[in-house]
């Protein structure tokens, strides 16, 4: 009997590496375009302009790091879980 159990969580801890890896995928680059978007709807409607001033471009990296750093990192303590539950 304990057999069967060990089998069958095996065969659900592959499933669920099976969902997990194609959904983590897909919140991480949302996380990475969502931000984007916002930011060019906000600051650019109708066309993009690309500035020469090297402290804007500071300042986007800035707000594009801080909000895209902690989505991701959160997504691969997410998928760390997901493989040492696999284990």
């Amino acid at each position: 009997m304990l057999k069967v159990a060990i089998l069958n969580e095996g065969i659900y801890m592959k499933q669920l590496a099976d969902r997990t890896i194609p959904t983590l995928t897909t919140m991480g680059l949302a996380a990475l375009f969502v931000p984007l978007f916002f930011y060019i709807h906000k600051f650019a409607p109708g066309q993009i302009p690309l500035p020469d001033d090297q402290a804007v471009w500071a300042q986007f990296g800035d707000f594009f790091g801080g909000v895209t750093n902690p989505s991701i990192v959160f997504l691969a303590l997410i998928g760390l879980i997901v493989t040492i539950r696999m284990q």
